[in-house]
């Protein structure tokens, strides 16, 4: 018995054929995944990061990534460094010259201690494993102009201001009109 991990993605190739009209592969990715009918989910790609078994002695990380390709699922791309430099090198190299030629977008990488026993005693805080940490790469910014601030009543009677932008940002191919302000 085997419990496998993993998110289901859109690959840039597959946004550009078929699904233009969403503003993005984040965005494509999460609507395609959310349709009753499954139309368009033969077109997205599951990577998986995490395989859980009693039975298969898994010792690390690595183990769990390797096992995982020997039983035919797709892993994302996966290296073992020995230092925080080369964690910090690697988030550099990736940011700088890699993300545009990877077949997925990219918002960042995610270490984990490789040791899965050593990952287990760091422990887990809301869901959130101590023993691995997302480094995100810089967001992408635009200016605009903000043509007016709208106060907008949630459903528990608070009130949050509202930001109305004229003309439109076009921000990694969304048109964005509105942002929470704070």
């Amino acid at each position: 018995d085997i419990t496998v991990r993993g998110e289901m993605v859109l690959s840039k190739e597959n946004h550009e054929k078929f699904f233009k009209t969403y503003s993005n592969t984040r965005n494509a990715a999460s609507g395609i995944s959310r349709r009753y009918d499954g139309d368009g989910c033969d077109k997205l790609t599951v990577l998986s990061y995490q395989l859980m078994s009693d039975d298969l002695n898994l010792k690390t990380q690595e183990d769990q990534f390797v096992q995982l390709q020997k039983l035919g699922f797709i892993v994302p791309t996966f290296y073992v460094v020995k230092s925080a430099k080369e964690v910090i090198d690697m988030k550099e190299k990736y940011h700088t010259k890699l993300r545009d030629d990877f077949a997925f977008d990219l918002d960042g990488l995610v270490t984990h201690v490789n040791s899965l026993d050593r990952q287990e005693s760091f422990g887990i805080l809301n869901g959130r494993p101590y023993a691995s940490v997302a480094f995100k790469f810089d967001s992408v910014a635009r200016e605009g102009y903000i043509s007016a601030i709208h106060i907008q009543t949630g459903s528990m009677g608070r009130l949050t201001p509202v930001a109305i932008f004229n003309p439109k940002i076009s921000l990694m191919g969304a048109e964005v009109e509105r942002a929470s302000l704070h």
